[in-house]
């Protein structure tokens, strides 16, 4: 039998609940006995939950209505959970809720949701996210090549385009690269961690290193100066999978997971709004991402190749 709107809205609250509450026992169309009434109520969605010596009750009705639920029905449904004699009582709206609604739940402790879900079905949302993009990039680096005594010179601070292809071995005399291109390594390493600022004396490889001048091997410890600095991008990221209950009265949403569109950095550069810092925002960001230009060696120097994700928040 196919179901109506209403069953079919039930049901998917129904699940959005279970993913919620995985370790609660969540059960749809139940009769429960009314202490008042000494009859039967049925109840949309109830919720049991054992904690410790108590049994916790708490039942969820759901409207599918095309206006906003208003006083008269939060009244009712208090009526329901104080005869049934739940521990919490929560409604859900397919639209919202009227503004007297909202004092008159308040007051009597009644939870107050919307649905929201990314889902195909007929009450899909489309829902975005405050979001900050911090883009760290380095802007500048220099080298310092020191030999330990006795060693054949010392190079102190010389330019760039004269260290930066000078080719560096290991202890076996393999070659590891240039001296650019251990500096790419390091920093699409580790240096993404670091926060942005000047830094002095970065080792740029592990272990022993070596130069070959006239067919003889010569240790050498390769040092560096960089500078990073950070850039902040705001914008809307939309979700392209969220299952939960926007809280109606405290502007929250609760949900298990959220699964973010699939986006090219390069374009928040391009097309999200760059701001001087976090401070400088009307509104709190919800989700704060990290991001590090990783870089490629090229002939004429480094590149930015992508960025890379480093830890972020979200709040």
């Amino acid at each position: 039998m196919k179901k109506k709107k209403w069953q079919k809205f039930e049901s998917l609250v129904l699940q959005v609940q279970k993913k919620i509450s995985p370790e609660a026992e969540v059960k749809q169309d139940q009769r429960i006995p009314g202490k008042k009434s000494k009859r039967f109520r049925q109840i949309d969605i109830v919720i049991r939950k054992k904690i410790g010596q108590y049994n916790i009750l708490i039942i969820m009705d759901c409207k599918d209505y095309r206006r906003n639920l208003n006083v008269k029905d939060i009244e009712t449904f208090i009526g329901l959970v104080e005869d049934v004699g739940a521990n919490k009582g929560a409604l859900v709206s397919a639209t919202g809720f009227s503004q007297t609604a909202k004092n008159r739940a308040i007051d009597a402790g009644v939870d107050l949701y919307r649905l929201v879900d990314t889902g195909d079905h007929e009450w899909q949302a489309y829902v975005t996210i405050p979001t900050v993009f911090q883009i760290k990039k380095l802007i500048s680096y220099r080298f310092r090549l020191v030999f330990p005594s006795p060693g054949p010179l010392e190079i102190h601070e010389q330019d760039i385009r004269n260290l930066q292809r000078l080719k560096i071995y290991d202890k076996n005399h393999h070659l590891l690269g240039t001296i650019l291109f251990l500096l790419t390594q390091k920093w699409n390493k580790d240096f993404r961690l670091l926060e942005p600022g000047e830094y002095k004396d970065l080792p740029i490889n592990d272990g022993k290193a070596y130069i070959e001048t006239d067919g003889s091997f010569y240790e050498v410890q390769i040092k560096s100066d960089i500078t990073s600095a950070v850039e902040y991008y705001f914008g809307q990221m939309p979700l392209e999978e969220i299952s939960g209950f926007h809280d109606e009265i405290n502007k929250i949403i609760t949900t298990k997971e959220i699964r973010s569109i699939s986006f090219n950095p390069e374009d928040i550069e391009r097309n999200w709004k760059r701001i001087p810092s976090t401070e400088s925002l009307a509104v709190e960001p919800v989700v704060n991402i990290k991001l590090s230009h990783g870089y490629q060696l090229v002939e004429s120097g480094l590149i930015p190749q992508s960025l890379i994700t480093t830890p972020g928040s979200l709040g």
